[in-house]
């Protein structure tokens, strides 16, 4: 959750920024910045320690900010793409000519902002839940316990839908699974090989 925040915000820099991007994104502030999440993430687990009730409380402020830090920071991504969309659009029109760089560039862009951009909507079906269960439900009342249950089952659950995702947007790891499958399977046994190439 902290990581794909993170990727958004840098994101976003990237497009605005610009050229300054590489000065203000440094690899000394990176570092810092995962430093930082270790300490929050250390911070938030401990506070398991003074009361289940806390815990639960901290994890959905913390969860609530990050959703609302990756969906303002995907919303700026959008309004500026269109505008730029807009931009590139008015310029063929007048018959300025654009430099060939900066189509191809936005497009790459606009491909790593989708994937992560699915990787987030999977990751906020996975957590809102716990967030809405901790924020309506009596701590005490069964209901709550079982709701709390699935809730952090499909959390866990994140996890487990990362390699699919992956290897669905990603073409360099479908590939990477493609060549492991061919290693370790016998080549009588193509069933998850064709599937892979049914996704690709």
């Amino acid at each position: 959750m902290y990581a794909i925040t993170a990727i958004t915000v840098d994101r976003l820099l990237a497009l605005s920024l610009g050229l300054r991007y590489r000065q203000t994104v440094t690899l000394r502030r990176t570092r810092g910045t995962v430093i930082f999440i270790w300490i929050l993430n250390i911070a938030v687990s401990s506070l398991r320690i003074l009361s289940r009730t806390i815990i639960s409380w901290a994890s959905s402020a913390l969860i609530y900010t990050l959703l609302v830090t990756s969906a303002f920071c995907y919303m700026k991504i959008c309004l500026t793409l269109c505008h730029h969309q807009v931009e590139m659009q008015d310029h063929a029109h007048q018959g300025q000519a654009n430099e060939e760089g900066i189509p191809m560039n936005i497009a790459r862009y606009r491909k790593t902002v989708t994937t992560s951009l699915w990787v987030q909507v999977k990751l906020m079906a996975c957590y809102l839940p716990f967030v809405i269960v901790t924020a309506l439900s009596n701590p005490f009342t069964l209901s709550h316990n079982l709701a709390t249950k699935i809730a952090i089952t499909l959390i866990l659950l994140n996890s487990s839908l990362n390699p699919i995702l992956y290897c669905w947007k990603m073409k360099g790891v479908r590939q990477a699974v493609k060549d492991i499958v061919r290693q370790f399977l016998p080549s009588s046994c193509l069933s998850l090989t064709t599937i892979l190439n049914v996704i690709n």
